[in-house]
């Protein structure tokens, strides 16, 4: 089965948003509530979803907002939905370029999109301008201790970076399989595959990102505010599941078996009996997904400057 990507980040849409952490989601709440504008940059923008939630979360405050990805196709769909969910609160939507201007009364919002590799990338203006700087599901497939420096810059003193999905180390298929040692391998084949991953020769963030994470803000200079878990639960009830939650696990058990596939500790015919079954017991309602996650909310001490 080949995953249609574009069609999973639509579907764990729901299943995200009930997953964040509300203890950290309430400080970031906290954190932004006393500001009347803010310039922000989302990493890993994807179909917009951070976006979606920040209009959201800053019900009243006029936001000036980056959104930073290299899949355009991806960039293109985030910009009609924006448009359409600024357009059902009301405010009135005009589109240039790839960017979206809108107005609703006093308030404003303005999204630009920009297309390029995140270290790669940087703003047009001088650096250290944003206020919040947000990044969802992104840091295990990024380098962390040159992104984290670069973030560093990117803020202004006192900014705030949230980052939210940061996957780290743990995901279990429940009930146990009946081969279970052969599940944990292939589980494990899944983690390696992360941890063996390099973006221009560095490693990412990998299978244990969110820890990962938490030390390198720390070395930095950052001051950890709040940081707590954010585990996917895609979890049967009564035999139904929640939201579109048994099309995001049809799509993770493909990617996990798409990594086995190309190792040759896993026959073809093994790895596709595991698929099977797995796959059934989904559409029977009875496969349970818990992958563990944290949500982290760091403040650049404004003792730095730029």
């Amino acid at each position: 089965m080949k995953v249609d990507f574009r069609a999973y980040l639509e579907a764990k849409y729901a299943l995200d948003g009930r997953s964040l952490n509300r203890e950290v989601l309430q400080n970031l709440k906290q954190g932004l509530a006393a500001k009347r504008h803010l310039r922000c940059l989302d990493l890993g923008s994807g179909t917009g979803a951070m976006p979606k939630r920040l209009i959201d979360l800053c019900p009243n405050t006029s936001l000036e907002l980056t959104g930073l990805d290299i899949d355009a196709g991806l960039l293109d769909i985030a910009s009609e939905q924006l448009t359409w969910k600024l357009r059902s609160l009301g405010f009135q939507t005009e589109k240039i370029g790839p960017g979206i201007t809108a107005r609703r009364k006093q308030q404003s919002v303005r999204i630009g999109f920009e297309c390029a590799t995140v270290l790669d990338w940087s703003p047009h203006e001088n650096t250290g301008g944003f206020d919040l700087i947000s990044a969802h599901a992104f840091m295990d497939i990024v380098p962390l201790q040159p992104l984290v420096e670069k973030i560093l810059d990117l803020l202004v003193p006192g900014g705030i970076f949230y980052s939210a999905l940061n996957y780290d180390g743990d995901t279990a298929l429940l009930p146990v399989y009946s081969d279970e040692e052969y599940e944990r391998r292939i589980l494990d084949h899944y983690d390696r595959s992360m941890e063996i991953r390099r973006i221009q020769e560095m490693p990412t963030g990998g299978a244990r990102s969110g820890r990962r994470l938490l030390g390198e803000l720390a070395a930095a200079g950052f001051a950890i505010h709040t940081y707590g878990t954010s585990d996917w639960n895609m979890t049967p009830v009564n035999g139904l599941y929640r939201d579109r939650d048994a099309f995001c696990l049809k799509s993770l058990l493909a990617m996990i078996r798409g990594e086995a596939s190309g190792s040759r500790g896993f026959s073809p015919e093994a790895l596709a009996d595991w698929y099977s079954d797995r796959s059934r017991a989904v559409d029977a309602g009875v496969l349970g997904m818990i992958v563990h996650q944290l949500d982290i909310l760091a403040v650049k001490d404004s003792a730095h400057r730029v």
